[in-house]
This record gives C-alpha cells, structure tokens and sequence, in this order.
C-alpha cells in the first residue's frame, strides 16, 4: 500500500457506502477490513465512529480520490 486517505466527519459512513459494498456500521471502532472499493483492493480502518483510513495502492488512488470528491459534492448538495 502506498497511499491513504482520510475520511472524517458527520457523513463519513455514509460516504464510504459510495464505493464499499460491506455493512460500514458493523465495522467495530480500531479495526480494519480488507476489502473492495469499487473494483480497487484496499484496506478499510475505522479510526474513530467518524473517521476512517483508505488505503490503496498508489496506482488505484486517483480513481478512488475522483470517486470520493463527487461522492462528498453529492453529499454536501443533498444537505442544502
């Protein structure tokens, strides 16, 4: 792995529903799951309740980068 990213806030479970087919909620708070975000093999840690840690391989990370800029932009505009 050479690139992680950081989710964190409010919405952070519910963005990391965007490209995770795994119950995020179930997810105990210190752990973490191998697993596929959107097609890309990653490694999904819950750092907190709201904030959780991607990481991925470095050549995965724009396309992961991409889909969670519009996914935060889809969150955000739901909010308004």
């Amino acid at each position: 792995r050479e690139v992680s990213f950081v989710i964190e806030g409010p919405r952070a479970a519910e963005l990391m529903t965007i490209g995770c087919a795994r119950d995020i909620d179930a997810i105990p708070v210190g752990s973490a799951r191998r697993t596929l975000f959107d097609g890309a093999t990653v490694i999904l840690w819950r750092d907190a309740e709201t904030r959780f840690r991607i990481d991925v391989w470095n050549s995965f990370a724009p396309h992961l980068l991409h889909l969670l800029k519009v996914g935060a932009r889809e969150l955000a505009a739901e909010s308004v």
